[in-house]
């Protein structure tokens, strides 16, 4: 009886022996694979978020030396808002129009090449229609930067002759004849609005020079 007994107590742990590394061997295979997958998950994971970040190209900002320089024009004549205007580099005539406001109603519209290109430092005239009709109209006063780029300061009408006069915009010979007649006649214009007293030079046209006139 106790002989039996010893093999059966012998039995038992030695089934048990195997069940425990049965056991040991499950768990530790599964430990293992488990620490596979979540290795191989985070490699996965790492590559799909370097792979789409090289996707996305940054943009590239045009750097400071490669950029046109802005413009600074002086616009005047038939346009709403007559003034000095800083317009980036390349603009064209159009452009300058727009950031005056657009034509008046008396604006000569086709007058002026709107395509044409502008140059920093130039003075624009928008002729009218009236302007642009008249017979003795040479379109000088409202080519792009005529005369002014080349004229330090403005024109003092006391002294002026002729064909300085004749650089103002809406100023052709026969009134740039009457600024100097009228000043022969009465003596030096006291200020500039004093130009107005000479015939055919009302409140329109002074507005159109009175930027470039000085006394």
């Amino acid at each position: 009886m106790r002989a039996e007994r010893n093999i059966t107590v012998k039995k038992t742990k030695i089934l048990l022996s195997i069940l425990t590394i049965t056991v040991c061997i499950l768990f530790g295979c599964e430990k293992k694979n488990t620490v596979y997958l979540t290795q191989y998950e985070t490699e996965e994971t790492a590559e799909q978020e370097e792979s789409s970040g090289t996707d996305q190209e940054p943009e590239q900002e045009i750097p400071q030396e490669e950029r046109e320089p802005a413009l600074i024009i002086h616009i005047c004549g038939a346009v709403e808002r007559p003034g000095v205007y800083e317009l980036p580099g390349g603009s064209r005539i159009y452009q300058a129009i727009e950031e005056a406001g657009g034509f008046t109603d008396e604006a000569d519209r086709d007058y002026l090449n709107q395509a044409k290109g502008l140059e920093d430092g130039i003075r624009l005239y928008v002729p009218t229609r009236e302007e642009t009709s008249q017979d003795g109209w040479t379109g000088e006063e409202a080519a792009v930067g005529t005369g002014q780029e080349n004229r330090p300061g403005l024109v003092n009408i006391n002294t002026a002759d002729e064909k300085e006069l004749c650089t103002l915009a809406g100023i052709g010979s026969s009134k740039a004849k009457s600024i100097i007649a009228y000043r022969e006649a009465n003596g030096r214009y006291e200020k500039i609005e004093d130009v107005m007293k000479v015939e055919g030079i009302k409140q329109g046209l002074f507005a159109k020079i009175r930027d470039s006139i000085t006394v």
